[in-house]
């Protein structure tokens, strides 16, 4: 490990929590920062604190331009395709389609979990940590029995890069069946 940098990190961290007055701000801060904990963190424990996921969104603001500095030492993660349409299907076709990502940053990258819209959605992505200049993927399939017409899903990905979320979208139509 790197202690000038991570001194560097709790310092800079120290000064946001000065910043904020919600500590759950922080706490997102320091998942995103802090690479032991963005490990400690499992798909089990996020859905014990369903707040987890909303506390990383809520990095913004005056403390998401301060961590401009922080993240030249993070993973990086660089989707190929952050939408992918899936066309015309029949009401009722399943279709898994594949998001290919690659860490190009220079720390260990880390999917925690990926949050979907609908229950019409079912995820499946690397689990295991993705070191620099590696790839991973997130696998989406689709079961249209229950849509009809134009459809925009989203999926959500949870990781300790950049601000801690990517957003994916499957789009397409889904004709009735007769």
């Amino acid at each position: 490990r790197d202690s000038n940098s991570i001194d560097d990190i709790l310092s800079k961290l120290n000064k946001l929590e000065k910043q904020k007055t919600n500590n759950d701000t922080v706490n997102s801060v320091r998942a995103i920062t802090n690479e032991d904990y963005a490990k400690s963190l499992t798909a089990d424990k996020i859905s014990a604190n369903p707040n987890r996921a909303a506390n990383l969104a809520q990095v913004e603001g005056d403390s998401a331009s301060g961590l401009d500095s922080l993240m030249l030492n993070l993973p990086i993660i660089t989707f190929e395709k952050e939408a992918i349409d899936l066309g015309s299907l029949s009401q009722g076709d399943v279709k898994k389609s594949k998001f290919i990502f690659k860490n190009t940053g220079n720390k260990t990258l880390y999917v925690v979990k990926i949050i979907v819209d609908c229950g019409c959605t079912e995820p499946e992505w690397t689990q295991s940590p993705i070191a620099p200049g590696e790839t991973g993927h997130i696998i989406a399939t689709y079961d249209s029995k229950d849509d009809v017409g134009k459809i925009q899903k989203s999926l959500t990905v949870v990781h300790n890069a950049g601000d801690g979320l990517s957003y994916l979208m499957l789009t397409g139509f889904v004709a009735p069946k007769l």
